[in-house]
């Protein structure tokens, strides 16, 4: 049996585990973390966190933590709850943190918080806020959606992404049967930091109806959905 794959009756996934003689099955991890990052904002006057998820399930959201050292027992809540959104597809999030002081150094933790009250804890990851009348370019440490705002929307929804090279881009709004409603960007992006509008409409100037849509990001052979509401 060593080496094999086991499906239970609901056909979930589950890797096995050899420990001396006897196989142990692990269950998935309700989320799949690919990036974690911090950058400055262009004003320097917010942190900005991003993550990228490759899968999530059962996922209640995230909070964020941070601190003045790398010790986690140390740092404190950031009082936010980030809902997930609890797909197969890939997502990205963003939250700033604005409450910070010049030449200082924070540590910031991801904590993912699980339905059946499992909570894992990503990072940390550090960044120093440079100093009055400093300036710091706004370089992209992850290509992928930085944020949706506001969401839910109507019927204006600003797209927040950023590129870490020169690639080729295309976004698409795609509704839950994977049409495309209408394509927004699709042209090569130097590096940087850039923002789209949708204005709720499909190709043929028509506002879309109520519903869930996804804003989908093609850069790079790479793929980076992002879910957004929009309410009438």
């Amino acid at each position: 049996m060593s080496g094999e794959n086991f499906y239970d009756d609901e056909w979930t996934w589950y890797s096995p585990v050899e420990i001396g003689n006897c196989i142990y099955y692990d269950p998935p991890l309700p989320v799949e973390l690919s990036t974690f990052t911090a950058s400055m904002s262009i004003t320097n006057d917010a942190v900005n966190l991003m993550w990228v998820t490759q899968t999530e399930s059962n996922m209640i959201g995230y909070r964020i933590l941070r601190g003045n050292s790398d010790v986690l027992a140390e740092a404190e809540d950031q009082n936010t709850l980030i809902p997930a959104t609890n797909t197969s597809l890939p997502v990205s999030y963003m939250y700033s943190d604005t409450v910070i002081q010049p030449e200082q150094s924070y540590y910031y933790w991801l904590e993912a918080l699980d339905m059946d009250g499992t909570n894992t804890f990503f990072g940390p990851i550090a960044i120093t806020v440079p100093g009055e009348g400093e300036y710091t370019p706004a370089i992209p440490l992850a290509t992928g959606i930085s944020s949706l705002y506001p969401n839910p929307f109507n019927p204006d929804l600003t797209i927040s992404y950023s590129v870490k090279t020169s690639l080729p881009v295309k976004i698409d709004i795609v509704n839950m049967r994977g049409q495309i409603i209408q394509t927004l960007v699709n042209e090569n992006k130097e590096a940087g930091v850039y923002r789209q509008n949708w204005n709720g409409t499909g190709s043929d100037g028509r506002l879309c109806s109520s519903g869930v849509y996804f804003v989908r990001m093609q850069a790079g052979g790479e793929e980076y959905y992002a879910k957004a509401i929009l309410l009438k």
